[in-house]
């Protein structure tokens, strides 16, 4: 599961990073390992469940549906 959640993680930030969401300094900020750039260790991720939760709930889904 960890390895679609992953994999959707990518997905959705390039997608974030096309929109200009995710900007080149969130991104530097990352590689650079600072604390206070929390926008891709908690933001992405958080927003990807967000959405799956979402997506499931949406489709009745007894599971937990990662990936359009």
């Amino acid at each position: 599961m960890l390895d679609h959640l992953f994999i959707e993680c990518k997905h959705r930030g390039k997608d974030l990073v096309a929109e200009g969401v995710i900007t080149p300094k969130d991104i530097e900020g990352t590689k650079a390992g600072k604390a206070s750039t929390g926008v891709l260790n908690v933001g992405l991720p958080a927003y990807v469940i967000l959405k799956a939760l979402l997506r499931s709930a949406k489709a009745n889904s007894d599971g937990l549906i990662l990936s359009e």
